[in-house]
């Protein structure tokens, strides 16, 4: 990345790649059992960490992955000192939405 720098087609591809896990998620997070519920609610107050409407976030995640440029994850590259937040939320597996907001706050 910072030898060769980041691509338009880089980035579709990525983009490509996190809606489909989106919409793998969301089908699993919209089948979930009403145990699941109570956790995730338990959690959040435990954890002083919102509580937020399935639907609601992942369509918020779809319009923010849109929203996305080349010049946004150039400008973020030379300011992230651990390079695998940005990447692994790009490419990898899904983190919580705490570790990405975490994550995000120490920008």
């Amino acid at each position: 990345m910072l030898r060769y720098g980041f691509a338009e087609d880089e980035l579709k591809d990525a983009k490509i790649t996190k809606r489909s896990k989106i919409s793998k998620e969301e089908k699993k997070d919209l089948k979930a059992k009403n145990e699941d519920y109570v956790d995730m609610a338990v959690e959040a107050f435990t954890r002083n960490t919102p509580l937020y409407d399935i639907p609601a976030y992942y369509k918020s995640m779809r319009e923010q992955l849109e929203k996305i440029t080349v010049a946004d994850i150039r400008s973020l590259w030379r300011k992230i000192s651990d390079t695998r937040i940005l990447f692994s939320y790009l490419r990898g597996p899904t983190p919580k939405l705490s570790a990405v907001m975490k994550g995000c706050m120490q920008l």
